[in-house]
Order: structure tokens, then sequence, then C-alpha cells
């Protein structure tokens, strides 16, 4: 009788905390949420200078009008190189393409959903806007080259009220696009009568494609739903639309291993952290020498940036020292389709305690090579590249990447990991027997993919000779793991 008043105790418990705090951020496995991560974007050029371009699309498959702020981040550090908004009426479709641009690299867009601040006109019928760091110093060279890599992220900032006036500026005819752009362009107070809270339904998709070469890789962008319960729609160049703004909710849901936990926080970036969280990341590889195919990953942690300042971090991220003290330790165990497994290097000849090249910038290209056929060249250039390197005789198989954390004197490490508030909870899904207490969250957050390609060359075809190249993209498979705090 004792242990069945403890059960029904912790399940009020639990009720309590649900009922106060319905609303929590979770990762949207069907790919619609307030919010939108698209791992990466490039412009930049393959090892023979054929240049890529992004594609980028946003649905809105509510049947109300949306606004959503669009933040584009360069690779390296995070920082934002373009901020603007997009007004997407019912069942409205915004798509634009980042390309090269001289030494950087330029959105446009055909697309005539109400932006805000309007594009600058370019060709006939197309609008572009300048991609740069914007807390560069004038005329750095650096503030563009940066530029054409990186990840966008997207915001739900409020619902459109049906029948208002913001409403009608914002729909659309096929002649003639919408009805009234500038009426949501610099009137913010007056487009906040007609706004209600965000309420979701956005999905999005990327492609990066090289036109020379004949390939394109398409994925989805990841969805975050739940994130607030009040609309807090500003200006296109605000910076306080942002994962770290004071509308989003500090609680969050990962449901894993047959367990369901509710997680509370102090700050809601750390919500959306703990939903991405990677304790190990699994994804194949293809080296293989007839089809000179190439394999890169894309790890992307958007919120790197909020937890690293410089050689300091905060959990989970942590400050692994010399030789390279902006870098997250990480292990690359691999095998191939025969079960025969190593712990892969980056030729440092003393792995795995150093930090390995995989998670030095907020989006990386790590390229998986073997010396025998394959020197590491990336199939996106340079940049944010960095080689993992497997044995010679390895074409194919599949990698498993695990977040390392810290080590102490004998060499045992700790993974990297943030602990929630007391007053989280996790439910065994089989019997709905729910628990109080901290929880941690092992890992690093993590979204992205692979990138592989085969290469037959020059065919014949029908008519003549055509290109045998193609690409793929898979997104990465996430081994996630929340446990009871000590």
């Amino acid at each position: 009788m004792r242990a069945h008043k403890k059960i029904l105790a912790a399940a009020v418990a639990v009720a309590t905390l649900d009922a106060g705090t319905a609303q929590a951020v979770y990762l949207d496995a069907d790919g619609l949420g307030q919010a939108l991560i698209y791992p990466y974007y490039t412009a930049r050029s393959d090892e023979r200078g054929n240049p890529y371009n992004t594609y980028l699309a946003v649905t809105n498959t509510d049947s109300s009008g949306k606004s959503v702020r669009v933040r584009l981040r360069e690779a390296a550090a995070g920082n934002e190189v373009a901020s603007f908004n997009v007004f997407l009426s019912p069942g409205d479709m915004w798509t634009a393409a980042v390309v090269p641009d001289g030494e950087g690299a330029k959105l446009i867009s055909t697309d005539r959903s109400c932006t805000e601040p309007a594009f600058a006109a370019g060709a006939p019928g197309v609008w572009e806007l300048s991609l740069r760091i914007r807390d560069a110093a004038p005329g750095s060279g650096d503030a563009f080259s940066r530029a054409r890599e990186g990840f966008v992220e997207m915001f739900e900032m409020a619902t459109v009220r049906d029948g208002t006036p913001t409403a009608s500026a914002i729909s659309q005819s096929p002649q003639q696009g919408p009805a009234n752009c500038a009426m949501v362009r610099g009137a913010p107070a007056a487009i906040a009568a007609d706004l209600d809270p965000p309420r979701g339904s956005l999905m999005g998709s990327l492609t990066l494609i090289n036109v020379a070469t004949g390939r394109d890789a398409t994925v989805n962008a990841e969805a975050l739903g739940a994130l607030a319960t009040t609309q807090f729609f500003r200006p296109g160049t605000d910076p306080v639309v942002d994962f770290n703004a004071p509308q989003i909710t500090p609680v969050s849901v990962i449901t894993t291993a047959g367990k369901r936990h509710r997680l509370a926080w102090t700050r809601g970036i750390d919500a959306v952290t703990s939903v991405l969280m990677q304790s190990t990341t699994a994804n194949e590889f293809v080296l293989d020498t007839n089809t000179a195919s190439v394999t890169d990953w894309i790890v992307t942690m958007p919120t790197r940036h909020y937890y690293r300042a410089g050689s300091a971090a905060q959990p989970p991220f942590v400050s692994p020292g010399a030789p390279r003290p902006q870098c997250d330790t990480v292990e690359f165990v691999y095998s191939d389709r025969e079960e025969r497994s190593a712990t892969a290097d980056n030729g440092s000849g003393w792995f795995p305690w150093i930090p390995a090249p995989a998670t030095c910038y907020s989006a990386s290209v790590v390229s998986i090579a073997n010396a025998a056929a394959h020197t590491g060249h990336s199939q996106f250039g340079e940049g944010s590249a960095e080689v993992v390197n497997i044995l010679d005789t390895v074409q194919n198989g599949h990698v498993a990447m695990s977040y390392v954390g810290t080590f102490d004197a004998s060499h045992q490490h700790t993974p990297p990991y943030i602990e929630s508030l007391a007053g989280s909870s996790v439910t065994d899904i089989s019997t709905g027997v729910p628990a109080l207490g901290r929880l941690r969250v092992y890992g690093l957050p993590v979204v992205g993919f692979s990138s592989r390609t085969f290469s037959n060359g020059t065919l014949a075809c029908a008519g003549g000779a055509c290109q045998g190249n193609y690409a793929s993209a898979f997104p990465h498979q996430a081994i996630r793991s929340v446990v009871s705090a000590p």
C-alpha cells in the first residue's frame, strides 16, 4: 500500500508540473514546427573550382498566415550574416538560393512573398541580399568570404489572424503576388495588433547543387515544436528573435529508450539545446575506388555560439586546452560492412586524447578519407572542412562519432552534459510510472547529414555523351542519453 501511495504522489506531482507548464520544446519527428534549422548552406567551390548553390524552401502548411524570421549564420563561429522577415499567406511557400558573389555570397530569390526589409533589385525579376558578417571590421574581406558557408534558422514569430488588414496585405493572387507588402514594412506596432501566438506547421528543405558536375543532394530542415506561447514579432533586423529570446519556453521533452523525459530549465536556450543533444552520431560512408566516391559529414551545432566565447566554454561544451582550445573532443569508431572496426584519427598519432577536428566550428564539414584512394578533399571545398582518416583498405561502412568531454589524470573521461532543474520528471512509457528529480542530458547539440558522391565520368547516352555523376544525402542517426542526476 505504501508503494502505491508513493507512485500516486509522484504521479500527482508530475501532473502538477505538466499542468503548470504544458508547453515544452520538442524535436518534431514529422518535420513540422515553430522553428526550422537548415544544417548547412554553401556557395563554395569543389576541388576543381565548380561552385555550389544552395536552394532553400519554407512552406506554411497552416490555414492562417505567418510572420517568419529568417537568419543565416556563417559556419566558423555562428555569426549572423543576414536577418529579415518573410510573411507567408496560408499554404504559401518561399524559396531562395545562396550563390557565389565575388569573394563572398548573396541570397537571391524570384519569390514574391513579402520580405521586410525589402531585398534589393538585381536582374529582372530577381531580388538579392548580400551576405556578410555584421560585426566584422569595415573593409574586412573575411566578412564576406566566411559568409559563403554556414547554416540557416527560421522562426515563426506569430500567426496572422484571419480577416485582419495584415492578412489581407500578405494574401496573394497568381498574377500580382501579395496585395500590399508596403504595409508590413516599417510598422511593427500596427502589425502586432493583427498577430496571435505562433502555432507551428512550418516545414522546410535545402538542396546543395553543383550544376557543373551534375550533382545535387537534398535534406529536410530539422523542426522544433512548441517554442513559444506568445507572439514575439519584431522588425527584420531586430536580434531579439532567437533561440535565447525571453519568449522561448524553458521546458523541453525528450522521448528515448522507452521513457518520456520532461526537463525544466532556467533558460529557454537550454531547452532548445537539450532536444538537439546526441551522445553519439551515426551514419554511413562510401569511398569506393571504382566510383571515385567521396563522403562528407555535415556536423552543425546550431546553439554552440551561446555557450562558447573563444576558448571559454559553458556546459555542455568544454575547453580541452592545447593544442586547439576552441575544439570539442570527439571519438570516431568506424566499421566496414563485415563488422571489422577500429578508431579513426586525424593524423596526430596520439588520438583520442586531443581535440578532434569535427567540432571546432558551429558548422563543420568532416571529410572521411582513406589514404589509399582519397586524401580528404571535401566535395564542398575548404572552409570548415577537416579530415578524419580511416584504414587504407576500408572503402565503405559506418561511423559512430561520440562526444568525449573531459579527461582526468588517468585518461578517464566524463562525457559532456547539461543538467536540468529538480522539478524535472521521467516517465516509463510502458508502465506510466513517473519519477521526479534532476536529469542529465549527455552529448552535444548536433544536426546534420552525410553527403556521398558516385562518379562514373562521361557516359555514352542516346544522342551523345552525358555525365554519370550522382550525389545523395542521409540525415544522421542520433543516439540520445538522458539519465537521472546523481
